[in-house]
């Protein structure tokens, strides 16, 4: 931002980091010597006394630079005059001042001072930039003048030097003489202002602070430093604060605006919150966004009036925003409002803004409003959105009326009000949502209906009797879709009893039953279902349900849990009762995971079946694979049967890769 200013800060911390990274050279000898003359006073003095020598003498630089490195840590004010000696050498200006800058003695800035008229150059700049390190107010007569020195290096070293000292007459003179600065000094002498006034404030010089401020705010300067200066001003003047900050928005000064509404955040006192909401309705569209942001982070609910006022705005960033703003200091009397807009907002991202305004509303009353809302809402699509709303905010005194709306006719209704009973019911609540289920007419919200039984059910401690409330109702049930509703919820619960019931529907006389139940247990949630669906496969007539018998025992085996033999058995049997390729493609594919010998004797026939030899192929490789450690010998001749019969040079090279891999165990 201040280049030129910048260019010496550079020229001072290059000098610095020479020092340092010379300096580490020998740390660990520093911090040894250090440390031996720890509690004795005499051989630390005789230590510092040494190094004074080294510093005052003919010494390598080496030996000085680390000399500056010890007496940084340990040198007294008797090491200064000789440390002061280097101040105007050009090279060891920079390590003397290492050394000097942390003491606090007035020597040390004595020695600085006078440096000034010796020191040349860069050794000039690095001194007037310690004198600023050091906020050394003394030296302000001598820094004035360089204000005006040819060389802008050293002229913007000195506006720094007498930004840092922070007296009243060092930051007049830096705001006097910026309208005399060059164009290349200009920027560093005003951020020296700034720097002078923040200064006094943190000397509690509140006046003359607010004074530069004030002078800076009516000089001609960049907008960035008028709104420092502004902000400045603020802190200076708290008491005015309020009144200056609603100056400038009713000036509508748009840089202004923005620094000075964000700095509202910080500001303390009883009613201020208030003074600024009022100044709501009277800002420009952008200042009311931000104004409102800043309210929020108050977090003081006095701006909630105002704020609700702005969310009927008629412009759609101040509506969205006011919108947002409520969920974080709005109350049970905002929900209304909130509601209003997820029914008529006038956009997409405006009822967005609603809906997670009212998840994140806090208070007492707002879940029972939110629930009434719902009650009386008159349109289908609000009541859906609020029923989502109550589920997302686990609202369970809600679930009385949420049965009440599953029973209604509106088809997004239900379905919403299906999804939020499956969170928050509870098992007492059972024989209703089944009873809501066998009295459900059309496949409208079935699906969200069978998965709250199921879920709801899996809430009972007892696991044996979970698919007992289902068991009743099945028994006493005549529709055909009711029926297969709750085979599907029974295979969802996934217990004996469920099962059993399942099984036995594979006879009932129903071909839509009978359908239902086929596919209830291929998708059983465990491989106890596999030898009724293998028996299926072998025995039905129908071809539907045989492919969806094959597909459940392939998925039931794929699931694991099922023993190796019992595996190889199953698979024995479909694969010589599987009449198509298709079929004899998905037992193959199971038979690839499969890491037994055993199963190497089933896929082998299909070697020379064109139809599925490449599955076979590649069924042969799995279950080599997965036997190079259990069964090597076998695994080898299988692969080295593919390898000299297959016409696929991936699956061939695949075969190489296993033989080499044995071939290596072996070795």
């Amino acid at each position: 931002m201040y280049l030129k200013y910048r260019s010496v800060s550079w020229i001072v911390i290059t000098c610095m980091v020479i020092a340092w990274l010379t300096a580490d050279i020998t740390a660990k000898t520093v911090g040894e010597e250090i440390a031996a003359t720890r509690g004795n006073a005499n051989a630390r003095k005789a230590l510092e006394m040494s190094y004074v020598r080294i510093v005052k003498g003919d010494a390598p630089r080496e030996q000085k630079v680390h000399a500056c490195r010890v007496l940084r840590v340990i040198g007294t004010v008797d090491a200064v005059p000789a440390l002061a000696g280097m101040l105007a050498d050009k090279e060891l200006s920079h390590i003397a001042r290492y050394a000097l800058e942390p003491m606090p003695y007035p020597e040390v800035g004595q020695a600085l001072r006078n440096a000034l008229g010796r020191a040349e150059g860069t050794a000039k700049i690095g001194v007037i930039h310690s004198l600023g390190v050091r906020k050394d107010k003394e030296a302000v007569n001598l820094l004035i003048p360089l204000l005006k020195d040819t060389n802008d290096q050293i002229a913007a070293a000195a506006a720094f030097a007498l930004g840092r000292a922070g007296t009243p007459k060092a930051a007049r003179v830096l705001i006097g003489f910026c309208d005399d600065a060059s164009a290349g000094l200009r920027a560093a002498v005003l951020d020296a202002s700034l720097t002078a006034a923040e200064q006094l404030l943190i000397q509690g010089k509140r006046n003359e602070a607010a004074k530069i401020y004030e002078d800076i705010q009516t000089a001609r300067v960049p907008e960035y430093v008028r709104m420092g200066a502004f902000t400045g001003l603020l802190t200076a003047r708290p008491d005015e604060a309020v009144s200056k900050i609603i100056k400038v928005i009713a000036d509508k000064d748009a840089m202004l605006s923005g620094t000075a509404i964000a700095h509202i955040a910080r500001l303390k006192g009883r009613g201020v919150t208030k003074r600024f909401a009022a100044e709501l309705p009277r800002l420009p569209a952008e200042a009311q966004v931000l104004l409102i942001r800043v309210l929020v982070r108050r977090g003081d609910l006095t701006a909630s009036p105002a704020i609700t006022t702005a969310a009927a705005s008629p412009n759609s960033e101040v509506r969205i925003t006011a919108v947002e703003a409520l969920g974080e200091i709005g109350d049970a009397s905002s929900v209304k409002l909130l509601v209003s807009v997820i029914a008529d907002g006038k956009s997409h991202r405006e009822k967005q803004a609603a809906m997670a305004s009212l998840r994140r509303l806090s208070g007492d009353g707002i879940d029972e409003t939110i629930v009434g809302c719902m009650k009386i809402s008159s349109a289908p699509a609000t009541r859906a959105k609020l029923i989502e709303l109550l589920q997302d905010r686990h609202i369970v005194i809600a679930v009385p009326d949420l049965l009440n709306e599953a029973a209604g006719q509106d088809k997004d209704v239900r379905k919403a009000a299906f999804k939020a009973i499956a969170v928050l019911a509870t098992p007492k609540h059972l024989i209703r949502i089944i009873k809501l289920l066998v009295n459900l007419e059309g496949d409208e919200g079935r699906k969200e209906a069978e998965r709250a039984v199921v879920i709801v059910s899996r809430g009972i401690d007892d696991e044996a009797s979970r698919a007992d409330a289902i068991l009743a109702a099945l028994g006493s049930v005549r529709g055909t879709a009711t029926r297969c509703s709750l085979l599907r919820v029974l295979q969802g619960i996934g217990n004996t009893k469920a099962f059993n019931m399942v099984r036995t529907a594979l006879n009932d006389k129903e071909p839509v039953v009978q359908d239902a139940a086929v596919r209830a247990l291929a998708d059983w949630p465990d491989t106890r279902a596999i030898d009724t669906l293998l028996e299926v496969f072998q025995t039905t007539g129908n071809r539907t349900h045989r492919v969806v018998a094959l597909r459940g025992c392939t998925r039931l085996l794929g699931l694991g849990g099922y023993s190796m033999q019992k595996t190889i058995r199953v698979c024995g049997e479909l694969i010589s009762g599987a009449r198509l390729p298709d079929e004899r493609k998905l037992v193959l594919a199971c038979l690839a995971k499969v890491a037994d010998p055993a199963a190497l004797k089933l896929v082998e026939p299909c070697l020379t079946d064109n139809e599925v030899k490449a599955e076979a192929e590649l069924a042969m490789l799995g279950i080599a694979r997965a036997i190079i450690g259990s069964a090597r010998v076998e695994a080898r001749a299988a692969a080295n049967k593919i390898l000299e019969n297959s016409t696929n040079d991936t699956v061939r090279n695949e075969a190489a890769a296993i033989i080499k891999k044995i071939d290596k165990i072996k070795d």
